[in-house]
């Protein structure tokens, strides 16, 4: 009974696990097909918001990825992306 139990608590974290894993896939897979259609439609004709679409982009990576481990947003994953001053807005 003590194995099963280990067994099944193994097998629900590898679930758990991959669960996360695919959500995070997707989370990347659509955030680069948005930045993507940007570039391609908006690029030309407007390329500061262009360029606003993918910095920001950028920093809601880093804080997602740093919200789902519990941690605290690095400022140097995120120097020459974002201002200092928008740095501090998303810690805020």
């Amino acid at each position: 009974a003590l194995g099963f139990m280990l067994v099944f608590r193994l097998s629900r974290a590898a679930v758990r696990f991959w669960d996360c894993r695919t959500s995070w896939g997707n989370i990347v897979l659509h955030g680069r097909l948005l930045v993507d259609d940007c570039i391609v439609s908006m690029g030309p004709t407007a390329p500061r918001e262009t360029d606003e679409v993918v910095r920001w982009f950028c920093a809601f990576s880093v804080a997602t990825k740093c919200f789902m481990r519990r941690m605290d947003i690095p400022r140097e994953q995120l120097t020459g992306i974002l201002s200092v001053g928008e740095i501090a807005q998303m810690e805020a």
